[in-house]
């Protein structure tokens, strides 16, 4: 990063409270910082790594399958309809191959373009709602972040959802409430009064009740708020909300329709929450009050709520955009897909917990606080703020109750369900983003805000986990207790036990930026420490996804065996088989359809229609199948798995082997 870029963002000498257009950002050094950070933490080694099992594997297999087929409607996974997503996802997939061949690199190119496209949305979205340098942080933090640099850099459909519900939401927000970035106005006395402040939000309130604009709430709302200075909280003309809405058909045609459900929860809740209060009398009694509360969340306000964020154009613009894909598809499978899309992976999923994925109430809340890290060692301090900020009542109010409803819609939701997994809150991650970074701007203006146990907590943390690892890694690999190391109770081989005591060197960059970020805070230099965590986030990451995450990729079995199948057996039109085994990264190597055998009868069909075909197994399947094997085949390789115990086994018909020749051991 640059020194002098860092050294304004914490000083905060040249941030400006102006909103800048496009056409000025670039000419200012946060948004080209921005988008540097985020190619050199998405883009280098992509294709460094093979696919990882299991949603790599499916997805970029069926993407593989339509580009071959030349189909860009019907999602098939091994010669089979595959009806767990939309098409958008293998679309992007689709253009990757066309630009770099089918292979790691096109599978996941375009998920990195829009991770990257995200980050700089990120930025935009704190820049309006916040100022530039609350925007800055906010975009490293969430380009940083663990689990967003896991999703932005994997051929899911993860990424593509959360760009465009970050998009949905900062149009709403940029031709809404941060349409003028102005925070108060001059009442006929020459006083500045804010706008945003409860005591005006409820004079207005009391201005713009009865049936009269219940039956024309849009009045009430627009015109209202220009003569009486009350901030507006929708867009005012139709074309925002068709645009917002069409970005929203996008994402339904990226994960169905969470894609348009989960963005418009957000801006009900929002709109809800900012109901403008009534003033009530100083001796009202407690159940007026209460009542008083609870009366944005009733029906009558629930329902203006609705008609306000315009229903009609909602379902036309969302029809109009994803709808002729779901037509095509329904036509072109007779029902099929729609029904195992829509029945098996969203009802289903919601209801029941699927491939054990399931988790308790705090599974998110405690992934949350893995997948940001190291920037949830701020969690308190920025927390702190975020809670003042809006018992203060004023000036971001809007913003900071816009991005409490996106990460709470999202959490709180998901968290009902009964399928879990830790990417299906990534949506919820810019909004995190922002509140981190919303709470670093606000504790560098002012650092005797937070406590000095919270700001020495903090990065203490960081120095700890990066010192750790350094210490962790090699022990569980070297270290012996009672003639064993903890990985020879976890069943690891050797020979990736003696290698793993290097992925403690993960932890250096982090225990340095930690240990100095310790030094300039006690030296009062908060700005400076902060910068340092922001050099320390971009490097761990740097090394995870091009030194750590390589070495590991060395120890994958299945997709090696097949790739070594093919390199060094000469396997091209010869069917492939599997037997209590599977991984759907095989059939994208295998560039054709796997067939699976689940009983040992199926295995000799197999090989009696297949005499050169080749079939993958576990060992531990091995005693099972044997009975069953012709005397001609034999075993060609085995891999050992990682990091399951056992070994694959390669089993082939080959009559000019004889039992004496040993098989091949792929490492």
């Amino acid at each position: 990063m640059s020194r002098s870029v860092l050294r304004e963002a914490a000083t905060g000498s040249a941030v400006s409270q102006r909103v800048l257009s496009w056409k000025e950002e670039l000419r200012r050094p946060y948004l080209w910082l921005v988008l540097a950070m985020g190619l050199v933490v998405f883009l280098p080694g992509l294709d460094a790594t093979r696919l990882w099992d299991e949603d790599e594997g499916f997805f970029a297999s069926a993407a593989a399958e339509m580009y071959a087929r030349g189909d860009w409607v019907v999602p098939y996974f091994n010669g089979q309809m595959f009806g767990h997503k939309p098409a958008w996802m293998y679309w992007m997939m689709m253009a990757g191959f066309g630009l770099f061949g089918v292979g790691e690199l096109g599978a996941r190119c375009f998920s990195a373009v829009f991770a990257i496209a995200s980050v700089l949305l990120t930025y935009r979205f704190g820049s309006v709602v916040f100022n530039r340098r609350a925007g800055l942080f906010a975009a490293i933090v969430l380009g940083t972040s663990l689990m967003f640099t896991v999703v932005g850099r994997a051929a899911t459909p993860d990424c593509f959802l959360t760009f465009f519900a970050t998009l949905s939401l900062y149009i709403f927000a940029v031709h809404g409430f941060a349409a003028t970035r102005r925070e108060s106005i001059e009442d006929s006395t020459g006083r500045t009064t804010d706008t945003d402040s409860p005591e005006v939000q409820a004079q207005n309130a009391s201005k713009c009740v009865g049936w009269t604009h219940l039956l024309a709430p849009r009045a009430c709302m627009f015109d209202s708020a220009a003569r009486l200075g009350e901030p507006k909280r929708l867009p005012a003309r139709w074309m925002p909300f068709a645009v917002m809405y069409a970005v929203m058909g996008l994402g339904a045609l990226t994960k169905g329709p969470i894609g348009f459900l989960f963005p418009m929860a957000v801006i009900g809740l929002f709109l809800l929450c900012t109901t403008a209060r009534r003033v009530l009398p100083s001796d009202a009694p407690a159940w007026r009050r209460l009542r008083e509360a609870l009366r944005p969340f009733g029906p009558v306000n629930f329902v203006r709520t609705v008609w306000l964020m315009r229903p009609l154009t909602c379902i036309l613009v969302i029809l109009a955009v994803a709808g002729p894909w779901y037509y095509a598809v329904g036509v072109q499978t007779e029902g099929a897909f729609l029904q195992e899309f829509f029945g098996l992976h969203h009802f289903h999923r919601a209801a029941t917990s699927m491939e054990s994925h399931s988790g308790s109430i705090v599974y998110y809340p405690l992934s949350i606080i893995i997948g940001m890290f190291p920037w949830t060692v701020f969690l308190t301090p920025a927390g702190i703020l975020w809670v003042k900020a809006m018992r203060g009542g004023a000036r971001h109010r809007f913003a900071l109750i816009l991005i409490s409803c996106w990460a709470g819609v999202y959490v709180g939701i998901f968290s009902l369900a009964a399928t879990k997994l830790p990417n299906y809150v990534l949506p919820a991650y810019p909004a995190l983003a922002l509140f981190f970074g919303f709470g670093l701007d606000g504790w560098l203006s002012a650092p005797d805000s937070v406590a000095t146990r919270w700001r020495r907590g903090a990065f203490g943390t960081i120095a700890f986990v990066g010192l750790g690892m350094i210490a962790v890694f090699p022990i569980i690999a070297l270290v012996e207790f009672g003639g064993q190391t903890l990985l020879d109770r976890a069943g690891l081989v050797k020979a990736v036990q003696h290698e793993m005591a290097w992925l403690g060197l993960i932890g250096v960059p982090a225990a340095v930026g930690g240990l100095a970020a310790i030094v300039l805070s006690e030296r009062r230099r908060l700005g400076a420490a902060v910068a340092a965590v922001c050099v320390t986030a971009v490097m761990t990451v740097v090394v995870l996804w091009n030194g750590a995450a390589p070495w590991v990729d060395q120890f994958q079995a299945s997709q090696e065996i097949v790739r070594r199948l093919h390199r060094d057996h000469g396997a091209t039109g010869e069917e492939v088989g599997t037997f209590g085994f599977f991984r759907p990264s095989m059939v994208f190597y295998n560039g054709r359809p796997v067939r699976k055998c689940t009983e040992p009868e199926e295995v000799v069909e197999f090989f009696a229609t297949n005499p050169a075909g080749f079939l993958i197994t576990e060992s531990s399947k091995m005693a099972e199948l044997e009975p069953f094997l012709p005397p001609d085949v034999t075993v060609m390789a085995r891999r050992p798995r990682f990091p399951e115990k056992g070994e694959l086994t390669l089993l082939a018909r080959r009559p000019e082997r004889t039992v004496a020749d040993k098989p091949a051991v792929i490492r």
